[in-house]
């Protein structure tokens, strides 16, 4: 993501850094329909969490929404028998 201003009639852009770090993922025991429900809910989970330290309210709140969708997505994709909760 590149932010830009103006000031004073000059651009500035700055780029934003995105936060990485080496994730390394096996194929989990999850249900024989997702077995990487373990990797998605390390990652959706990581990125509720996250995304409280957002300062905006109203970005805030769509990202939360997005990832309350996420977390649908996920339990409908698991299925019977497969329980996710936000905690």
């Amino acid at each position: 993501m590149i932010i830009c201003f103006t000031i004073a009639g000059v651009r500035h852009c700055f780029q934003v850094p995105i936060l990485e770090w080496p994730i390394h993922f096996w194929k989990g025991p999850g249900p024989g329909n997702y077995d990487k429900l373990l990797q998605d809910g390390i990652l959706v989970s990581s990125m509720r969490r996250a995304a409280g330290n957002i300062s905006d309210s109203g970005v805030r709140a769509a990202v939360e929404h997005g990832i309350a969708a996420g977390f649908k997505a996920m339990q409908q994709r698991a299925g019977e028998g497969v329980s996710i909760q936000a905690e």
